[in-house]
């Protein structure tokens, strides 16, 4: 179950509690999660109070929590915000070779084109007039 965000409670701090409730320590989430301490540290002390979308995919990842709850936090919508596809690939699937992430992606690319979408079409953006999706 998903922890309902609380009127005053800001991303870092969210973060930071789940973290806490895995009783692990910044250090070492931080390197499950392959982001610099450093960034983990200004995230959850609210200096960087909107992290990319491939970054919350990690912590959430890590964290074993829907990424959406963190989308949440920073108002993003999922359609608007989601990483590119290696990025997500490398967030979700960490045991992955770089040679793997190159594989899946050429696949993805060939299935795409042959649906008719172009691999590097920028993505819609909720209420657009000028979306063509």
């Amino acid at each position: 179950m998903t922890s309902a965000k609380k009127p005053t409670e800001t991303l870092g701090t969210y973060i930071k509690q789940e973290r806490e409730k895995q009783h692990l320590s910044l250090s070492h989430f931080s390197e499950l999660a392959r982001i610099p301490r450093s960034n983990m540290q200004r995230i959850e002390a609210g200096v960087v109070q909107h992290p990319r979308a491939d970054v919350l995919q990690r912590v959430a990842n890590t964290l074993g929590i829907p990424v959406v709850d963190l989308f949440r936090h920073v108002s993003y919508t999922a359609e608007a915000s989601l990483p590119p596809y290696r990025s997500y690939l490398e967030s979700r699937y960490m045991r992955l070779s770089p040679e793997a992430i190159d594989e899946l992606e050429i696949y993805f690319q060939s299935v795409a084109e042959r649906e008719g979408i172009r691999y590097d079409e920028p993505l819609r953006e909720p209420g657009n007039p000028n979306n063509k999706h």
